[in-house]
């Protein structure tokens, strides 16, 4: 193709298709090089004179015109009009919009959703440096990296409620499930900041009551343990898992 004929072309598919996916097609499948298509690309979209742009109609005709004349020409001198050489085609250019050829981005993360990331990251490195087994396991650095991450989901919950309160029923369930691991495992005394947490972030969810009650009554907390789970049954009494609780504690309770 033609430097002419690379412009025209240009000229002809970029309000279509767009620049980038005109210039995409021309080298990646037409095979054309990057460097002459560039230059095509800049010569097609530069302005062209007024004249060229309001009278295309003129154009064609005047060159018709003196093609005619021409052959005409030709036939009175008795020669006959050569023949011009095939033009070779254009490759087909795929029809396909713009915005379809586009990868959709993926929707940016809220800042609740970030806060709630970042704090669940901290509570997982403070959990992972060392097993927090006591309450004392707050103090320190370690402290610190917890009383960040409890910051970070506090923030969370204030700009996005569902959110913070389905992050607290995680907290809940991974605090029991940690003090039920620990018990089978014989360690004692064992930590309840996701427990605290949990009750921090949603103190008034029957499921986060719930799981707290059970964690407090393996520890043998009584007193805990009845309290949230007379919360829970306030909010949603017809949660199986009251019932259950509320026998075991009766039986754990002395005479």
């Amino acid at each position: 193709m033609t430097r002419e004929k690379m412009v025209a072309y240009l000229r002809k598919h970029i309000p279509i298709h767009g620049l980038q996916a005109v210039k995409d097609d021309l080298v990646n499948r037409q095979g054309y090089p990057r460097l002459e298509v560039e230059a095509a690309c800049v010569e097609a979209l530069r302005p062209q004179p007024t004249f060229l742009r309001r009278k295309p109609a003129l154009i064609v005709e005047v060159t018709a015109c003196l093609l005619t004349a021409g052959i005409l020409m030709s036939i009175r001198r008795g020669h006959r009009p050569v023949d011009a050489a095939p033009r070779a085609e254009l490759p087909a250019f795929p029809l396909v919009a713009p915005a379809s050829m586009a990868v959709p981005a993926a929707p940016a993360a809220s800042a609740a959703d970030q806060l709630c990331q970042r704090g669940l990251a901290q509570l997982r490195l403070w959990r992972g440096q060392k097993a927090p087994v006591e309450q004392g396991a707050l103090a320190g650095a370690a402290g610190a990296q917890f009383m960040k991450g409890r910051q970070d989901l506090a923030d969370c919950a204030a700009l996005d409620a569902k959110l913070g309160r389905e992050t607290a029923r995680a907290l809940a369930v991974d605090g029991a499930d940690w003090v039920r691991r620990e018990q089978g495992a014989g360690h004692r005394p064992i930590d309840t900041s996701f427990i605290t947490l949990a009750l921090d972030l949603a103190g008034n969810d029957p499921q986060v009551l719930t799981e707290s009650a059970a964690a407090f009554l393996r520890l043998g907390r009584h007193a805990d343990a009845l309290a949230a789970l007379t919360a829970a049954e306030k909010l949603d009494p017809s949660r199986p898992e009251i019932k259950q609780l509320r026998a075991q504690i009766g039986a754990s309770l002395p005479p």
